[in-house]
């Protein structure tokens, strides 16, 4: 993954987070056309850059969160 493609799925994922509508992890790794064990170690490192979010299997989606 080059840096710009990783700063547009960065963006990508915060708009979609916002929104509570990443989908499941399988389906946002289709979403950004990578596979799934991918999207979790790109997930690690959105994490190590301090971006506080968290997944909801209730609303399946990804979400945005402080503290």
């Amino acid at each position: 993954m080059t840096q710009i493609d990783f700063l547009e799925r960065r963006k990508r994922f915060i708009e979609l987070a916002q929104k509570k509508a990443t989908g499941t992890p399988k389906e946002l790794a289709l979403k950004f056309g990578i596979q799934e064990r991918v999207l979790y170690r790109f997930l690690d490192s959105l994490k190590s850059d301090g971006l506080k979010f968290k997944y909801s299997r209730s609303i399946e989606s990804y979400f945005l969160h402080e503290g």
